[in-house]
């Protein structure tokens, strides 16, 4: 009997593995966090079915706890933990913590007198036919996202900025 549940269950696993994981693993990055919380949540399915999960929660509630007294330290130190990371080069921005960059985007600093048409109306994403409405309507959405005071960055507000002047000039 037993082995006929093993077997069921060996068939079934390489039909799901066919299926679907194939699909999931030729989706990159995105496929395998996919992949990562089916495995975590059989893994708690597991662990429920044999009476183990209390001691997950445990762990789990322990966690919490830590991280609710830790993360005051973490928002405290943001600024240095920023300023380490681009230092290394690992930071992609330096406005983690919603200060200034201290990497300057020489080169690219284009203004709307440089910027074409084509490519402010690209940046902004409206069409060739929009009219001044719209291209406010599309700056001031885009700038809600992007602005540095709302997470974005000073040089992609600075390039909105410029899309918008060479549009409305």
């Amino acid at each position: 009997m037993h082995l006929i549940v093993l077997l069921a269950l060996a068939v079934a696993a390489w039909a799901l593995y066919k299926l679907y994981f194939q699909q999931l693993i030729a989706q990159g990055r995105v496929g395998k966090l996919k992949i990562a919380l089916i495995v975590i949540g059989l893994l708690f399915l597991l662990l429920a079915l044999t009476g183990r999960a209390p001691a997950l929660f445990g762990f789990l509630g322990a966690a919490m706890t830590l991280v609710m007294r830790l993360a005051p330290l973490l928002v405290r130190y943001m600024p240095s933990l920023a300023r380490l990371l681009g230092w290394r080069g690992l930071a992609d921005d330096s406005d983690l913590a919603g200060g200034s960059s201290s990497r300057s985007h020489s080169g690219s600093g284009e203004t709307a007198a440089t910027m074409s048409e084509a490519e402010a109306r690209e940046i902004l994403g409206v069409s060739a036919e929009a009219d001044h409405e719209e291209i406010i309507a599309a700056h001031r959405s885009l700038m809600a996202r992007l602005h540095p005071d709302k997470g974005g960055n000073k040089w992609l507000a600075s390039r909105l900025n410029a899309a918008r002047e060479r549009l409305t000039r």
